[in-house]
């Protein structure tokens, strides 16, 4: 069963869970839903077709079971022990600032169990949950575009402790804020931001493994997506604005300069040659030359 499909039957579920938490007046918050939704249903229902899952069958079985709680008893999510991702299993060059546009990109290669919070709005606000429960990014990209955003809009990265959490290394204790750079919410988490380099040799076998299985992955796509556009039949007449072949290969030529200067940026930041605040303020320069039209 495809990943996406397994959300949809869980959010489903989820939703009826709350439906009737409102309905009986149990005080239960959505997330009290969701925990009690993973511990008492989606177990009955994983791996069915989301097509064969009535509401009324599924209300049926909650009834059940909130019914079979003792006498007396107040019914409450089943505790259950949580389950997350290493925020130190990201290299540091994962976490470098980076432009709206490559945001959705970048937060899809994270763990899937990963706490994180993204805080940008008016475009999105999360709270702090999990990297596979958020939402599809592609859309509020998409609303980034519409509202016409330019490349000064820089999104940051940091890892911070949960609240009523402690400092302990344990996995479930952190969790990465995503929002904008100099935000009110950027600068009043600059003292409490957890410090710490790591870099690709630093991850476990498990995790490289999973990052090399994502790089054939995104080259596979990336074949398959050439092959399509090489296949595809050109039309015998298309009307084209005036260009000089000249003007096509300075552009040409200048989107080569940027992608040059900008690796060769990211590859000092992954050395640990400058600071992340080095690197922010010369990928600003870097980015506003190009916009203005200079060479890079």
């Amino acid at each position: 069963m495809k990943k996406n499909n397994s959300l949809k039957i869980f959010n489903l579920l989820a939703k009826r869970v709350y439906k009737l938490s409102k309905k009986r007046k149990l005080g239960w918050t959505w997330r009290d839903c969701q925990k009690w939704t993973s511990a008492n249903l989606f177990k009955l229902y994983k791996g069915k077709a989301i097509s064969k899952i009535k509401v009324t069958e599924v209300d049926a079985v909650v009834i059940g079971i909130l019914d079979s709680t003792p006498v007396g008893a107040t019914p409450t999510p089943t505790p259950q022990k949580e389950v997350c991702d290493s925020v130190f299993q990201i290299p540091t060059s994962d976490l470098e600032p980076v432009n709206w546009w490559n945001f959705p990109d970048v937060v899809n290669s994270f763990p899937p169990l990963v706490n994180i919070d993204i805080e940008l709005p008016p475009f999105i606000s999360t709270g702090i949950t999990k990297r596979n429960l958020l939402p599809d990014l592609n859309l509020v990209r998409e609303d980034f575009r519409k509202g016409k955003s330019t490349s000064d809009i820089i999104i940051v990265f940091k890892i911070l402790v949960r609240p009523k959490r402690k400092d302990d290394g344990s996995n479930c204790s952190y969790y990465i804020l995503a929002t904008f750079e100099d935000s009110d919410l950027d600068n009043s988490t600059k003292e409490s931001e957890i410090d710490v380099f790591v870099s690709e040799e630093d991850l476990s076998d498990e995790a490289k493994a999973e990052r090399k299985r994502k790089e054939l992955q995104k080259e596979n796509e990336k074949k398959v997506s050439k092959k399509a556009i090489k296949g595809r039949e050109r039309p015998q007449q298309v009307e084209t604005k005036a260009v000089s072949e000249e003007k096509i290969s300075l552009e040409g030529e200048r989107y080569k300069q940027l992608n040059i200067a900008l690796d060769g940026l990211r590859e000092d930041f992954k050395l640990g040659l400058i600071t992340k605040k080095q690197y922010q303020s010369r990928q600003q320069i870097l980015l506003k030359k190009f916009e203005n039209g200079g060479r890079i």
